[in-house]
């Protein structure tokens, strides 16, 4: 891992930053901050973090591996953390524009010296200049996101985007890590047999919610690249899933997997489509409570599946917020109905004609080959009651 020292003309922000706990226990991220600082001259590409930093190999495609634009989304969560508390002081801070790769230096606020001559006329100019500035900033920011996103996507209030880390179950001598799709909690675990014969095997295991689904990610990050385009900031948060019903007090947007789904219960059990598994936990498809209707899980070819996911929006914790629920087995497809174009303008169009406008819940039929998405759409939709 670099040292600052082998970078040129470190800026105390930037050494403050890069020397503080916060980033010392994070050493890819500690990495990516001085990779944009040494490059801040130099036009910086996904694929350049991606070899330079990430370590991706020479066939590394942006489109496909959404890791730089994750890893961009916790740096930006992980500055914030920082000024909110190591850094609350500073006089200089490190700021990463939404949409760029490139971190400059911005001035907290002038010395107080200065601030005596003329402080009445700069208040009522910067005031001015603040309001201008956000209905710019916006009005440039805005054109261009669907209408899908017009309860969520709001001047000045960031989206969380919340992706589970699984439970999983390790021994410290075993080069492996389990996880059983079924269990949610550690407590759980005398309920599987096979993790049962695992812990008589080996002794008591140790928990672990280092890892989140490689799909997941991918998503979460197509999500938040596109709200973030359109000026809206949307930093990714990994947490452990059993305590992912702890949801933020504002806009959120869970994006998840059948077997964290499980930890959701307070939301899901108000929806009338729910996760269909097998006996083994293994996600089967959907299926429509109330008509009782399947929407199931197809393998065509060793390559080639179709099947369904879910998009629901609900409301949040606290009043006039949402909470956005991505979930599949392959959440990137459910992704790009929520951010292409040619996608979002039909999906809206549907739930319309469903009256299913605000709070809804969707099933998408989607088909991939190779682990690409090669269709997707929505097949069924209905309102949500508040």
């Amino acid at each position: 891992m670099p040292e600052i020292e082998q970078y040129e003309a470190i800026g105390p922000a930037v050494e403050a930053v890069a020397g503080s706990p916060q980033f010392r226990k994070a050493p890819v991220l500690r990495e990516l901050l001085l990779y944009l600082w040494k490059h801040r001259a130099a036009s910086v590409t996904e694929y350049s973090i991606g070899i330079d930093v990430l370590g991706r190999k020479p066939d590394f495609d942006p489109k496909v591996d959404s890791a730089v634009r994750v890893h961009m989304s916790r740096l930006r969560t992980r500055l914030k953390e920082y000024y909110e508390t190591a850094g609350a002081g500073a006089a200089e801070r490190l700021v990463l524009p939404p949409g760029e790769y490139r971190v400059k230096v911005q001035q907290a606020g002038m010395p107080v010296s200065r601030r005596r001559f003329g402080l009445a006329a700069a208040l009522a100019a910067v005031g001015v200049l603040a309001v201008d500035n956000i209905r710019l900033r916006w009005s440039s920011a805005r054109p261009g996101i669907d209408p899908f996103w017009s309860p969520m996507a709001r001047p000045g209030k960031p989206v969380a985007i919340l992706l589970p880390a699984p439970l999983f179950f390790r021994w410290e001598q075993q080069p492996f890590v389990v996880r059983d799709f079924r269990i949610s909690r550690p407590e759980q675990l005398e309920q599987s047999p096979q993790l049962s014969a695992l812990r008589n095997q080996f002794g008591n295991p140790e928990v672990s919610h280092l890892y989140t689904i490689a799909s997941d990610s991918l998503a979460a990050g197509e999500i938040a690249r596109y709200l973030e385009a359109h000026g809206v900031s949307a930093p990714i948060t990994g947490t452990p899933a059993a305590t992912i019903n702890l949801l933020p007090s504002q806009d959120t947007i869970l994006v998840v997997g059948p077997g964290s789904s499980g930890n959701l219960s307070d939301l899901m059990n108000r929806l009338t489509f729910q996760f269909r598994r097998t006996q083994s936990g293994v996600n089967s498809g959907l299926i429509d409570r109330a008509a009782g209707t399947d929407y199931p899980v197809t393998q065509h070819s060793t390559t080639r599946t179709t099947g369904h996911g879910l998009i629901a929006r609900l409301p949040g914790k606290a009043p006039d917020t949402s909470v956005l629920i991505v979930a599949s087995v392959h959440t990137p497809a459910l992704a790009r109905v929520l951010t292409e174009p040619a996608e979002i303008e039909p999906f809206r169009q549907f739930l319309a004609a469903h009256d299913a406008a605000r709070y809804f819940e969707a099933v998408v039929r989607y088909e991939i080959d190779g682990g690409r998405v090669m269709d997707a759409r929505t097949v069924a939709a209905r309102p949500v009651e508040p």
